[in-house]
């Protein structure tokens, strides 16, 4: 299966929906390659990891999945570890692509595509680097833009990091709303930073409403 089943490209796109573990006892397919400057051993059958990794979790799987017989055996498991069903012998591309479908719906809640999900941790992760630099506006569209996606589980991470801005933006705007009476410039100078950089949360309008008020920094 490693030379045929495991290359086909629409395997490895679902694949991407699992976690997926490689347990195979036997060892002896290292070979040296060059990862950065370093020369590492790692298994010309299964990329990315070494062959003592593959053998030690065979035992692991044995220990966790009794009775596991034929080989290979590809054992589909929920989220939390806890046997669905196994299939043993060899499959096709074909054969495990309609097995893995059979593995999602055997499992509730929402699916999330690994595309889907690595795209919005980037934005997620690319909103939290422009807010460390204080670039607010670019960190709220980031998050926004998450935020309005249809998936629950991806919306969700949008709006937990909106709430920071939300946050963020009603300090700044406390502190433009305490400086009105004593520093009116300055105060208008801070609401129109939340105006325009905190667009489109609720800070943002009450900061605009307070500029209106006070002649929109005229």
């Amino acid at each position: 299966m490693e030379s045929s089943t495991y290359p086909n490209d629409k395997l490895i796109a679902m694949s991407r929906n699992f976690v997926n573990v490689v347990c195979h006892h036997e060892t002896g397919h290292d070979r040296e390659v060059v990862i950065g400057r370093e020369k590492k051993l790692m298994c010309s059958k299964y990329w990315g990891i070494a062959c003592d990794v593959h053998s030690r979790l065979y035992q692991e799987a044995g220990n966790t999945y009794e009775g596991i017989t034929g080989v290979p055996c590809t054992v589909f498991a929920d989220p939390t570890g806890k046997e669905l069903f196994r299939e043993a012998g060899g499959l096709g591309a074909s054969e495990l692509i309609d097995q893995m479908e059979k593995a999602l719906k055997q499992v509730p809640g929402e699916k999330i595509p690994y595309e889907i999900w690595a795209a919005a941790k980037k934005q997620v992760a690319d909103g939290e680097a422009a807010f460390a630099k204080e670039d607010f506006k670019k960190a709220v569209e980031a998050w926004t833009k998450v935020a309005k996606m249809k998936l629950k589980g991806v919306k969700a991470l949008g709006e937990e990091a909106l709430k920071k801005a939300e946050e963020k933006g009603n300090e700044l705007l406390q502190e433009g709303e305490s400086k009105i009476e004593s520093e009116k410039e300055e105060a208008k100078k801070i609401l129109k930073k939340v105006a325009d950089q905190f667009k489109p949360l609720e800070c943002a309008k009450k900061a605009a409403e307070l500029l209106k008020g006070l002649g929109k920094g005229k």
